[in-house]
């Protein structure tokens, strides 16, 4: 389902970019290839039948409230 949907169901305000208000993004490189490995996962789970495979695309960082944040 779309964000919009879901947000829809959660009542929550769609998420917009504009002039003047602080952006919420994610910064993702379709290019980059990474191995998932249990050690880079910060959830409490630990369980992916992706560990140790090599994944297309990767979350370089976000823009959240103003604030970039950057993963390692």
């Amino acid at each position: 389902a779309s964000d919009v949907y879901k947000r829809q169901i959660l009542k929550l305000p769609i998420a917009e970019i504009k002039t003047g208000e602080k952006a919420n993004l994610t910064l993702f490189d379709p290019s980059l290839e990474y191995c998932l490995t249990k050690k880079k996962v910060i959830s409490k789970s630990k369980n992916s039948p992706y560990f140790n495979m090599n994944l297309n695309g990767k979350v370089i960082g976000v823009v959240n409230k103003g604030k970039l944040i950057l993963n390692d």
